[in-house]
């Protein structure tokens, strides 16, 4: 990635606690995070649990108010139900209890205790609400054909998942938090298997997605990929399905996956209204959304293999749709929605997750860019070396050639040394020029001559050895 990408992590994580702090902003008295739709003005516990997963999962947050996070936990626990279950709003008879808000109530209270959040004489309390959230999540489940899956609302046995489209959506978006609350966070020990369950929501998801595929490989063969945007969600929830439950799409599915995925990702933030009703306090009826692409997307994204420059736009992207005075995000990037804090949750999480990974991608990167300096250096130092053994088996060869020429300097040396006392010992001892005044001179001189060059050639022998 070039460096006019690199991103100010500043910003991000100004834009991140600005955001919490929006959140924790928009309490209302009983604990809870306001609930925003056509006709309802309660506290939402479906909204509250997707802001409680931000702050118990954010590594990037500066220190905020920990004291109404813990008021979050503590609104959690008191909207469960006596049957283990939540509603998606404020604790009201009317209201029948979801799969939805059940399943991500449990997952955050595990991951509360996976966290450590609250004080030890809390815990037997948050265990105990999980294990009832768990028994309802099991015995709320719809099993039909050879799988099973869950209702938005409380189980109703009539409800068909492949009755039309809408149906096989909302089925999808239930069973997807109902698996969240059976599945456990890292650092949760306290399981109960839920695998043959698992696995049969496993086949539901297979077979949906495989009637989504057959239909929708028809609307990218025409090249309609706009009539995409209304199951963009849809698709992402597929992906990230697969992550939780661990890769249950073939690799021919998943790529197919990734195909559609691909062409949503032309306008990837944006989608029609995809609703369903929702019976609030006093018999009003009002909607809610099953569909917030931009979080979607952006978490199918990170769940995929994904490189820098993607990492990038998300982030860039988020940035540039959070409202700059409150730090809101709207549903769908679209101020016409006027639903700010369930997305803004949902935006945290995406923000919040894609700094993760892209500092993570950054390590990567300098990991990888030292280990080429070293491998340079290495190779740069190997060069080096070879040099010096080269240049020090010169050297050797010099060294012994001259340990050569100084052996022979010595033999000649001491050869004509001896040769020439010889030549004037054997002179002087006749008797002809015994007494003469040049044999007084020899005798005088050789001595000390005969004993310099028998000096030197000593010497010329013990620098010899000295070579070896």
């Amino acid at each position: 990635m070039s460096s006019s990408k690199h991103l100010d992590i500043a910003q991000i994580e100004t834009a991140i606690t600005k955001g919490a702090k929006f959140l924790l902003q928009s309490l209302y008295e009983d604990g809870g995070i306001k609930y925003e739709d056509e006709k309802s003005k309660r506290s939402g516990v479906w909204v509250t649990a997707e802001a409680l997963e931000f702050f118990l999962t954010a590594r990037s947050l500066p220190i905020v108010s920990f004291s109404k996070v813990k008021l979050l936990i503590e609104y959690i626990l008191q909207q469960q139900r006596g049957d283990g279950s939540w509603s998606i709003l404020s604790e009201n008879e009317q209201d029948k209890s979801s799969a939805i808000s059940t399943g991500h109530c449990v997952y955050v209270l595990k991951i509360a205790v996976a966290e450590d959040f609250m004080e030890c004489t809390m815990h037997s309390t948050i265990t105990s609400a999980i294990e009832r959230g768990e028994r309802w999540l099991r015995t709320s489940c719809i099993e039909k054909y050879d799988y099973v899956y869950w209702d938005h609302k409380k189980n109703d046995v009539s409800s068909d998942p492949n009755y039309d489209e809408r149906s096989r959506i909302e089925f999808v978006f239930s069973s997807y938090y109902a698996i969240m609350g059976l599945l456990n966070p890292l650092g949760y020990h306290h399981r109960t298997s839920d695998s043959a369950l698992l696995a049969k929501a496993s086949r539901f998801f297979k077979a949906q997605a495989q009637w989504f595929l057959d239909q929708y490989n028809q609307v990218l063969e025409s090249s309609n990929a706009e009539s995409l945007s209304n199951v963009a969600s849809t698709f992402c929830r597929f992906v990230n399905v697969s992550k939780l439950l661990g890769g249950i799409f073939s690799t021919e599915m998943l790529n197919k996956l990734k195909t559609i995925l691909a062409a949503c990702s032309l306008n990837p933030f944006t989608t029609t209204k995809v609703m369903m009703e929702t019976t609030f306090e006093g018999g009003d009826t009002g909607f809610t959304y099953t569909n917030n692409t931009p979080f979607d997307m952006g978490i199918a994204l990170l769940n995929l293999e994904t490189d820098v420059d993607t990492i990038h736009n998300i982030i860039i992207t988020f940035l540039k749709h959070q409202s700059a005075t409150e730090g809101y995000w709207f549903l769908n990037f679209h101020s016409s929605y006027k639903i700010k804090t369930w997305t803004t949750s949902e935006a945290l999480l995406v923000l919040e997750k894609a700094l993760h990974v892209y500092n993570v991608l950054e390590l990567e990167k300098q990991r990888k860019t030292s280990e080429t300096q070293c491998a340079e250096a290495k190779k740069i130092f190997e060069e080096k070396e070879k040099t010096m053994e080269t240049e020090k088996q010169k050297l050797c060869e010099d060294n012994t050639k001259m340990r050569k020429s100084l052996l022979l300097s010595a033999i000649i040396s001491i050869s004509l040394a001896s040769s020439f006392i010889i030549g004037i010992v054997f002179w002087i001892s006749q008797s002809s020029v015994n007494d003469t005044p040049l044999a007084q001179i020899l005798r005088i001189v050789i001595i000390p001559i005969a004993i310099s060059i028998l000096y030197d050639a000593t010497k010329l022998v013990r620098s010899f050895r000295n070579r070896k």
